[in-house]
């Protein structure tokens, strides 16, 4: 991702056993993304990790966990060319839980638009045909993602085409679960 900022480990949790932190992917209010290597294997993947609440806030603490429970929850059940895919997720040492994600290469479609400025219409129209196909997907399993925007679609091309991920499903909500923001 061009535009993000990689700096070493900082913030990478202790204690996640079978990846090494390659770097910081990004940030939001929620938490901080870093691109790992699965030492098993060599792939690369993405761990999700949320910021820690205040020491002297259990509620809060507990509330930032079950967002992220809730996130890998939704996304355990989404399997779809254009859903980022849950690979693991697991207990940090110190308790903190973190998510496993494919490491989807590319960049924002922020980014990719600023970037690259308007786009032929084939390409708009071939993009929005995915996030479109992404969302019916989502809606036929009862999933709202509930934090659509540029930052959280990626943008991949293959030299011919070019390729959508929906990301974030921080905020998902699915029919008959609990919300927690």
């Amino acid at each position: 991702l061009p535009s993000m900022t990689r700096v070493p480990s900082h913030g990478f949790p202790v204690g996640v056993a079978g990846y090494q932190s390659l770097g910081l992917l990004g940030q939001g209010a929620s938490g901080q993304v870093f691109k790992a290597r699965q030492r098993s294997t060599g792939q690369f993947v993405a761990i999700k990790v949320p910021h820690p609440a205040s020491a002297d806030d259990p509620a809060a603490n507990r509330r930032v966990q079950q967002r992220l429970h809730q996130e890998t929850r939704v996304l355990a059940m989404l399997q779809h060319a254009h859903v980022v895919r849950l690979i693991d997720k697991g207990m940090a040492g110190g308790g903190q839980l973190f998510a496993v994600l494919e490491f989807v290469p590319g960049e924002t479609l922020r980014d990719f638009l600023q970037r690259n400025g308007g786009l032929p219409l084939p390409d708009t129209m071939a993009l929005m045909a995915q996030l479109l196909d992404a969302l019916t997907f989502l809606h036929q399993h009862q999933v709202v993602h509930r934090d659509l925007k540029p930052e959280n679609i990626m943008v991949a091309s293959t030299g011919t085409a070019l390729h959508l991920k929906l990301l974030d499903f921080g905020l998902a909500s699915h029919q008959g679960e609990p919300r927690f923001v």
